[in-house]
């Protein structure tokens, strides 16, 4: 239940983070198709939107730190 309600937040949310540095594009079209390891790693070089973080740490099943960058990006 609680990766569903993560997935869809995440669907909800992609349309409406606002870009915060210049990796933001990069990273956004990453994100939209689905290269997780590459977002992953552009992740590690760089400072990213918490967003991005959680939904790395979603596709990565690790949910407590999925569920913790969430509640921050949704609060």
């Amino acid at each position: 239940m609680r990766i569903l309600v993560a997935c869809l937040v995440l669907l909800a949310l992609t349309q409406t983070c606002p870009a915060t540095d210049n990796d933001t594009p990069d990273l956004k079209s990453l994100y939209d198709s689905h290269r997780w390891f590459e977002l992953r790693d552009s992740l590690a070089k760089s400072t990213a939107t918490v967003f991005y973080q959680g939904a790395v740490a979603c596709a990565f099943n690790d949910l407590h730190r999925c569920e913790k960058k969430l509640a921050l990006v949704i609060n």
